[in-house]
């Protein structure tokens, strides 16, 4: 989780120099996008990784076309929002607020998985083995996307 959170500070940070950064420095602005895409492997890639952990395999290629689904399908609303707030309010406010909004998410998300990922990192790292909790299947996910993504079509379960 830590991980995760570290990897959202630096995306905040390197936006933050964006939004900073002066329209004779481009080079600062440069530096900002590329310290957001060193950032960015960092923050997304633990994630995929805790669902590897705890994700069982019959589950897990339906479980992260889901998450990669939900994704894409908020770039395009996304982006529209973004286009009318930066047209609204100006595109160095919208950033400078996108890198404290950024910054405030990391807080709160810490503030409440604290428990949680002293519990996800210590049956992680208990005797150098991975725990398999799959959690997947108690409650996290809505019991409806569960059936209808481990169904088989003759309607079986799998």
């Amino acid at each position: 989780i830590y991980p995760i959170l570290f990897g959202i500070i630096g995306l905040a940070v390197g936006i933050g120099l964006v939004a900073f950064a002066p329209e004779d420095h481009f080079i600062l602005a440069v530096a900002g996008i590329s310290l957001a895409g060193i950032f960015n492997p960092i923050a997304n890639g633990p994630i995929f990784a805790i669902l590897q952990q705890h994700v069982r395999p019959e589950m897990r290629g339906r479980i992260v076309s889901l998450l990669e689904g939900m994704v894409s399908a908020m770039m395009p609303i996304s982006m529209l929002v973004a286009v009318l707030l930066a047209e609204w309010i100006g595109i160095r406010v919208w950033l400078f607020f996108g890198a404290i909004g950024s910054l405030l998410i990391v807080t709160g998300c810490q503030r409440a998985t604290k428990p949680a990922a002293r519990q996800v990192n210590a049956k992680t790292l208990r005797n150098g083995q991975t725990k398999r909790l799959h959690h997947w299947n108690r409650g996290v996910l809505p019991t409806s996307i569960i059936e209808t993504f481990g169904r088989r079509r003759d309607g079986g379960k799998r």
